[in-house]
């Protein structure tokens, strides 16, 4: 996927945002289950994260 177009995307599913994040997916599950990502469910089976809370997570998470 193009990097232009995610950082244009506003909600990303949870492959989208471990990529964007530069990480597993089995990683962002444990930052969502230890609350440090919050996620959005619109649909019980459908998981988005907003770009917001994605680059908020990295601003915070810098080193």
């Amino acid at each position: 996927m193009n990097n232009n177009y995610q950082i244009e995307k506003e909600f990303f599913r949870p492959k989208e945002a471990a990529q964007f994040l530069s990480i597993g997916l089995s990683t962002l599950w444990l930052h969502v289950k230890n609350q440090k990502i919050k996620t959005l469910k619109p649909t019980p089976r459908t998981t988005i994260i907003t770009r917001k809370e994605l680059l908020s997570f990295l601003y915070s998470n810098a080193l």
